[in-house]
């Protein structure tokens, strides 16, 4: 492979899209760099140092990936920074309401919202964090489920205008966390080399996994935040953390091994099914 083959597939491990979108994003960044190169040979320059000199003045792979991102999933940067601005503002109103209000401080709440939507303000700036990572991006956007369901818990206890300001933000905000998940899952089964078929499985996987974390990772942070609430801290807090966590590797398992064809994708996929259910039946012998 030579360097220009290269850095082409560097770039492109940045970028999220189907085959047929990388095979003609390849065409076209071997077509221009062909040209510079051949410019610079012209100039009496050596064909190596041509390439090199070619593949500088195209840019680094990364921010060239982003670019490159940024046509082909337009959404990716958008989405992400209005999820990170909502959480942010809710999180401030519904805490300021538990201060000033109820003068109950929430603050690991708090530390959690505003630590979730920096890493999402983060991950806005660097697209090609989200099409390498599909599955942890959507493992910290499901996360903010349950942090968001506490938070209307706390603002419940008022009927003042702007409980009615916070739960809208909380609604679009939903809908914008949802709508990024389907569409990034959507298209990163796309860049699987495979049948259709293949591909179907792997929004199939992404779809099952997502609603299991639903399961999972609300029961966890309310049963944690209960613990921490009314009985203090124990080792107790990190079993429910355990079971995030359990599930977080579970998904990424499955989505690794399916993406290779392995079978071990379903023996990984019936634990995760396995967790939820042990989850949900914690959840249930603690307050049924």
């Amino acid at each position: 492979m030579d360097l220009i083959d290269r850095y082409i597939r560097d770039v492109l491990k940045n970028v999220e899209g189907s085959m047929d979108e990388k095979k003609d994003m390849a065409e076209e960044m071997k077509i221009h760099l062909e040209l510079a190169k051949e410019e610079y040979i012209k100039q009496g320059i050596e064909e190596k140092d041509a390439i090199l000199k070619a593949l500088k003045d195209f840019g680094r792979e990364e921010a060239i990936g982003d670019e490159m991102q940024m046509v082909v999933a337009p959404y990716t940067k958008e989405l992400l920074f209005s999820i990170a601005f909502l959480s942010t503002l809710f999180a401030i109103g519904a805490f300021l309401h538990g201060v000033v209000v109820l003068s109950e401080f929430h603050p690991m709440w708090l530390m959690s919202m505003v630590t979730l939507s920096g890493f999402t303000f983060y991950i806005a700036f660097f697209p090609s964090f989200v099409s390498k990572r599909v599955v942890l991006t959507n493992v910290l956007l499901v996360a903010y489920f349950p942090l968001i369901f506490i938070g209307l818990l706390i603002i419940d206890t008022t009927d003042k205008w702007y409980k009615g300001l916070l739960d809208i933000i909380t609604l679009v905000n939903s809908i914008f966390i949802i709508l990024f998940i389907f569409l990034s899952t959507i298209r990163s089964s796309g860049k699987t080399t495979g049948t259709p078929v293949r591909r179907n499985q792997i929004i199939a996987f992404h779809i099952v996994n997502i609603i299991a974390g639903i399961l999972v990772i609300p029961q966890a942070f309310l049963t944690g935040f209960g613990m921490l609430v009314f009985g203090g801290f124990s080792w107790r807090v990190f079993t429910s953390i355990g079971y995030c966590i359990l599930w977080a590797i579970l998904y990424w398992l499955q989505i690794r091994f399916l993406s290779k064809g392995s079978k071990l994708a379903f023996f990984c996929h019936l634990l995760t099914w396995g967790v939820s259910i042990l989850s949900l039946s914690r959840w249930l012998i603690i307050f049924f």
